[in-house]
């Protein structure tokens, strides 16, 4: 009886240890994401994206090198962000996943998990390391009925 009690008292205490790092994990992710919000960084990174809110967007990656922003709209250029380009070291990696989510907030479409999913994926980086990259991507299901509809040449959009 004693030892039933003794491993209770045990996974209990794992439970609460696990529960503690968990939401320690969250808080320095929000900490994360309001430091990149408020950065210089992020404002240029944002103006250099100049969103086009009448298209359709394919995908946003993001690295610790650059930003790139793909429109379905094959005529549009990919707008491509380069963190050295613009004076600014790359994005540590633990910052990548923040810049991620904070352009997520600004691009709202980005968050409706029936069009678009985050995906992770391993990148060459400027110095030859791989790093992690998060890309949001159009799922396939609205691509193809947006290209149907040809929506995303906003000729019809008010």
């Amino acid at each position: 009886m004693i030892i039933l009690l003794f491993v209770l008292l045990v996974l209990l205490a794992v439970c609460l240890l696990g529960m503690l790092w968990i939401n320690g994990a969250r808080g320095r992710e929000r900490a994360d994401r309001r430091a990149i919000r408020t950065g210089d960084l992020y404002a240029e990174v944002l103006t250099a994206l100049n969103v086009d809110p009448r298209r359709p967007i394919l995908s946003l990656s993001v690295s610790c090198d650059e930003v790139v922003l793909k429109y379905l709209d094959p005529d549009i250029s990919p707008r491509v962000f380069r963190m050295r380009d613009a004076g600014f070291e790359p994005l540590q990696q633990r910052f990548v996943l923040a810049m991620t989510h904070a352009l997520a907030v600004d691009l709202p479409v980005l968050q409706d998990e029936n069009r678009y999913h985050l995906v992770e994926k391993r990148r060459r980086s400027e110095d030859g390391m791989s790093r992690i990259a998060y890309v949001y991507e159009l799922n396939m299901e609205t691509k193809t009925a947006l290209m149907k509809l040809e929506r995303w040449k906003g000729e019809d959009e008010v």
